[in-house]
């Protein structure tokens, strides 16, 4: 990343079928596809929570990834709020 312009970072919650339907594997490869840096874990809730880190366009696209691109995925909702930027290397799958 090379200037400020490419820090932005978003915290995502994915609710309705996301769990047992490989979401995780999904949108990790597609950020690494992208180079958006974070995370994404499965909650207790049946719910998936996430991290993205990366330019605002490259997050964004990831976040309507997340709205409707995972085969099999049953998303009835989502929300997202901006959180600070931080430096995170690569993505991982917790």
């Amino acid at each position: 990343m090379d200037d400020e312009s490419d820090r932005y970072g978003i915290h995502i919650l994915v609710f309705g079928t996301v769990q047992g339907v490989n979401f995780r594997r999904s949108v990790r490869d597609y950020c690494l596809a992208l180079n958006v840096r974070g995370w994404v874990r499965n909650l207790p809730d049946g719910s998936v929570e996430g991290e993205f880190y990366g330019n605002r366009k490259t997050v964004n696209r990831v976040v309507d990834f997340c709205r409707s691109g995972v085969p099999r995925a049953v998303v009835e909702d989502l929300s997202v709020r901006n959180i600070p930027w931080i430096l995170y290397e690569g993505f991982q799958i917790r």
